[in-house]
């Protein structure tokens, strides 16, 4: 995204997610079409979506519906913070209340599994100051820095001792406080203040930073050669 916040995505292109109105893969940056002045911009897997100034939210590639330019999400609220996972998104507007919307095995946390065409808001009654889209699962923290996850869970990505996918938000386990957090691919990552990081769930390709490949359903410390700041 440039200064001005003309948009340019680049990579495979199979669903539209580029959206330059074709589904040809670019080896470049290559405009995304409409003319849209963005401010800020999220790309997931076969879906990219972006806040204009007014917060409202566009997406083109593929949800529970295909666009390969950019679309208005219609009947959504005003955003401040945008994420995409798989076929999926999720924002909070300024009051911290989260809203999700797409493919749904639970990573939208509205209590269902329905897919969601419309921004649905997120049970729970909590206030979030960050959100994070996984692969399908969702991660946020409070303004106390208490994290939540919801969604798929079979690696124990949603950090709260089980395999159990849970359809609403779940605080994660350990009582940590972070001030972010990030959902990878059936794995999840939160850093405190002191920037000491955390990270559970699938560890095959030791992505979770420990020393081994074990998986982890409760946070466990990345080996703390330094601090990290994200």
């Amino acid at each position: 995204m440039t200064a001005a916040g003309a948009a340019y995505c680049w990579g495979s292109n199979d669903a539209g997610q580029l959206g330059d109105g074709s589904t040809t893969a670019r080896h470049v940056p290559t405009l995304v079409s409409g003319g849209y002045n963005f401010r800020k911009i999220s790309a997931g897997k076969q879906i990219t979506c972006a806040l204009d100034a007014s917060g409202q939210s566009y997406c083109w590639g593929k949800t529970s519906v295909e666009a390969h330019v950019p679309s208005l999400v219609e009947n959504g609220p005003a955003l401040m913070e945008l994420t995409t996972g798989d076929r999926f998104a999720c924002g909070l507007t300024s009051s911290g209340a989260a809203y999700c919307w797409g493919v749904n095995v639970g990573q939208l946390g509205d209590g269902t599994t329905s897919a969601r065409p419309f921004p649905t808001p997120v049970l729970g009654g909590l206030a979030f100051s960050q959100i994070s889209a996984g692969f399908d699962h969702t991660c946020a923290v409070t303004s106390t820095g208490a994290p939540y996850c919801w969604g798929w869970n079979l690696w124990g990505q949603l950090g709260d001792g089980t395999n159990a996918t849970s359809l609403v938000p779940n605080p994660v386990s350990g009582g940590l406080a972070f001030e972010k957090i990030i959902g990878g691919g059936d794995f999840s990552c939160g850093t405190a203040a002191s920037g000491a990081t955390y990270c559970w769930g699938a560890n095959a390709y030791g992505q979770l930073g420990d020393g081994t490949t074990t998986p982890h359903l409760t946070p466990a410390p990345v080996i703390a050669w330094l601090n990290v700041r994200t």
